[in-house]
């Protein structure tokens, strides 16, 4: 007899499931900040530049597009978004590595190749400061002295009845910028890229180095 999940852990779950879709399609449906990140990015032919968390792999083949001879790397714990960003760069003939695995490991899978970019996204309905805190250490592990950090911070507008819900309460200490962690973790030069504004949310971007050692 299969088990049934209690109520509350079900509806989580559903909740959680239906505003990732929702999240995966505002990504995808506004391109105006993949572009103006790819123009900050500037990627050049010997660039290792690593996406964090690919999906289904639009950044990061635009990367691989922009910059014939880098090496771009895309990284996600869901083997079906993998599957997509695979198939994504075959048609568009572009190479990608692709690696399943969390952000938060992305050390253990990049130090031989030490990325000279490496690219985090962060979400309003799934991030607590932990998490981001743990992602941005591990940037910071994996990236090449000199190198840059390219976060995406998504706001994506919820109901009002689940913003004000406990489900979706911020965590106590959530009230941190990004920017601020961003410096805690060791990055230098922190800047604002810009906020584009769209219909279901919004999308930040910032941009961090990691400085050279002296």
């Amino acid at each position: 007899m299969a088990t049934r999940r209690p109520v509350a852990t079900a509806l989580a779950h559903g909740v959680a499931t239906r505003l990732g879709q929702a999240l995966s399609a505002f990504q995808e449906a506004d391109s105006r900040w993949r572009t103006a990140l790819i123009e900050d990015i500037a990627p050049r032919r010997h660039d290792v530049i690593l996406d964090a968390a690919c999906g289904s792999g639009a950044l990061a083949v635009a990367l691989a597009q922009a910059a014939p001879g880098a090496i771009v790397m895309g990284l996600d714990h869901r083997p079906e978004a993998l599957a997509q960003a695979r198939a994504r760069a075959d048609a568009a003939k572009v190479r990608l590595e692709l690696i399943e695995a969390y952000a938060r490991d992305i050390s253990f899978y990049v130090n031989e190749l030490a990325p000279t970019r490496v690219i985090c996204t962060f979400s309003n309905t799934q991030d607590d400061l932990i998490a981001r805190r743990t992602v941005l250490t591990a940037a910071r592990e994996a990236l090449r002295a000199g190198g840059t950090l390219h976060a995406i911070e998504i706001e994506a507008r919820l109901p009002r009845f689940l913003a004000q819900s406990s489900l979706h309460a911020e965590p106590a200490g959530h009230s941190q910028s990004l920017p601020d962690l961003m410096r805690q973790a060791g990055f230098s030069g922190v800047v604002a890229l810009g906020l584009f504004a769209g219909t279901n949310g919004a999308v930040r971007l910032h941009r961090g180095a990691l400085a050279t050692p002296s």
